[in-house]
């Protein structure tokens, strides 16, 4: 049996290929583009007891934009961790928030970073800032009973995978 093709169906053949490699190229660009599809999230460790917390997921209800708009009540040593999504897009920032308590009799300032211990898992170009009360990562004094708001806000950078973090307030 011999297979004869026309110039009409090489043609239609050739057509038919190159929709195929355009739309492969689309996918595998889109994919390229979100960071993740694994569980990103940061664990929030206090390194002393005079401090405790209600975290806060990005866009959740009730997420805090001061620290006049944090709950009054819910407050724990052991914080839960912020899921910060499954698929992050590449050089976009998403927040996560830590309403963060006084619970010592004297006021006091806490810094917030990220542990050593364990080691961040951090895709390529990735990258944690902190700022307690919209400054830097160092809180102003806080007052017996005060409420201090930290926003943890986290850059996608061009490296695709997951990423796991812990962040210490000390």
């Amino acid at each position: 049996m011999k297979i004869e093709l026309s110039a009409k169906r090489v043609k239609l053949a050739r057509v038919a290929i190159a929709l195929v490699a355009i739309s492969l190229a689309g996918y595998v660009a889109y994919a390229a583009t979100q960071l993740s599809v694994g569980p990103n999230s940061g664990t929030i460790i206090f390194a002393n007891k005079n401090w405790q917390g209600v975290s806060f997921n990005p866009g959740a209800t009730g997420f805090p934009t001061s620290a006049a708009s944090c709950p009054a009540l819910g407050y724990s040593d052991t914080p839960s961790a912020i899921a910060f999504g499954n698929s992050i897009p590449q050089g976009t920032t998403v927040t996560g928030a830590v309403c963060v308590k006084n619970v010592s009799t004297g006021g006091q300032s806490y810094t917030a970073s990220t542990a050593a211990s364990p080691p961040p898992s951090f895709p390529a170009g990735t990258m944690v800032a902190y700022r307690a009360d919209g400054g830097t990562a160092t809180s102003g004094s806080i007052a017996p009973s005060g409420i201090s708001l930290l926003t943890i806000t986290v850059t996608a950078g061009q490296g695709v995978g997951a990423f796991t973090f812990t962040t210490t307030i000390v």
